[in-house]
């Protein structure tokens, strides 16, 4: 399904709403630049599960899917910032079957973010960006208020916002999901009522 308008308008309504401590300029350059548009995980970026390289994550089948990134800082509180991402993640996989979670990585000390993943018992795979690619290509802003995004199936930015930050960027992503599910639905109906139209025309022409 494409992103499109109305999905776009409620996203950034959402997106205005749901970050009040960011400037009406910050959210703005976010919309403009990233909502409708794909996210880009560049070549040589691999995915690792503590130390040991692995497949694509089953994450990325998901219908929708949070793509948080972890620069320097975020991994230096990895012991404070992780178990938030857990207890979120614990929350979104029972409410939202169809939710999936991707971590992209950038530190000098990946060991230490093993360890803080271990002791939030988180056992994703993780995106391990050495030369932080991830941050280059995507342009990602430095207010870290912004630094995981929601996608939808095709990988298309629904909605940018940190759901640890703050309970109301949460809360916003998922009415980003759920008006999702509702234009899939509401499609899909249509399709449904258009075919048999088309078959009740089709019978009555053949007679």
């Amino acid at each position: 399904m494409s992103f499109n308008l109305k999905i776009c308008e409620y996203a950034a309504y959402a997106m205005y709403h749901a970050h009040k401590q960011a400037t009406l300029d910050e959210v703005a350059h976010v919309v403009r630049r990233y909502l409708g548009k794909d996210l880009v995980v560049p070549n040589g970026v691999g995915y690792t599960l503590f130390g040991k390289k692995v497949g694509i994550p089953d994450a990325w089948k998901k219908k929708h899917k949070i793509i948080a990134y972890l620069g320097p800082e975020q991994c230096k509180n990895g012991h404070i910032i992780l178990p938030k991402w857990k207890r979120l993640m614990d929350e979104g996989e029972k409410k939202h079957p169809d939710l999936g979670f991707v971590f992209v990585a950038h530190t000098n000390d990946y060991k230490q973010l093993e360890s803080d993943l271990c002791f939030a018992n988180i056992f994703h795979p993780m995106l391990y960006d050495h030369n932080n690619l991830f941050q280059k290509v995507n342009h990602i802003p430095n207010n870290s208020a912004f630094h995981a995004c929601l996608l939808d199936e095709e990988n298309t930015i629904m909605f940018v916002g940190l759901p640890i930050k703050d309970p109301k960027i949460w809360e916003e992503c998922k009415n980003v999901m759920i008006f999702n599910n509702l234009m899939i639905e509401s499609q899909k109906s249509s399709k449904i009522i258009s075919t048999k139209i088309r078959n009740v025309k089709n019978k009555k022409t053949s007679k």
